[in-house]
């Protein structure tokens, strides 16, 4: 500074906040959704009580935790094997189709069903349910957060797969239809002529 001067220093014009429209980016053509709850229901171990399209992980979690893992007499800290004895799915299994035919690594993306829905219906992808229980454990034991690798360290403690719900649009993966969900176990009701 100069001695004898004074310098004031003015305030920056302030400039109105960005507005922030909500942006759609619609993934890959092929979705596919991962989850225990779902696999579990699908092959009929485990049928929550709500039976909602618009379904609450929350609720799905808190009905598993508290009523089925204690008739069951496991916890979260258990492995799932004991619970896949019908479908003769051992971790040897799920180990070998998660390294062969899911390889390299892959970022996931968390599903919402109630975010997915405002998607505009031409341009909404079709979000299938990976059903292949030994592949379907194998990724979502070596997923950790939103990212997949096929050289980590599977987790397959019950804890660790109910909190990984990961969704991959990735051409490698196929599934079936995610809805009409709760269906799947029932048999088809005769129409009236």
């Amino acid at each position: 500074m100069c001695p004898g001067k004074e310098f004031k220093f003015k305030r920056r014009p302030s400039s109105p906040k960005p507005v922030l429209k909500e942006v759609y980016i619609v993934p890959a053509e092929n979705t596919i959704c991962l989850s225990l709850y779902l696999l579990l229901s699908r092959h009929g171990i485990w049928n929550p009580k709500k039976q909602t399209r618009q379904y609450s992980p929350e609720d799905w979690q808190s009905d598993f935790t508290k009523k089925f893992l204690p008739k069951a007499k496991l916890s979260e800290d258990d492995e799932i094997w004991p619970l896949l004895k019908s479908l003769k799915v051992t971790r040897k299994t799920a180990d070998r189709s998660a390294t062969r035919f899911f390889t390299g690594f892959a970022y996931a993306w968390k599903y919402n069903p109630a975010s997915h829905e405002r998607i505009p219906i031409g341009e909404r992808p079709e979000v299938e349910f990976l059903s292949d229980p030994p592949l379907c454990l194998g990724i979502l034991a070596r997923t950790h957060g939103d990212f997949y690798q096929a050289n980590r360290s599977p987790d397959y403690s019950i804890g660790h797969l109910m909190r990984t719900s990961p969704t991959f649009s990735d051409k490698r993966l196929q599934g079936e239809g995610l809805y009409p969900l709760w269906h799947w176990n029932e048999t088809p009701k005769k129409e009236k002529a």
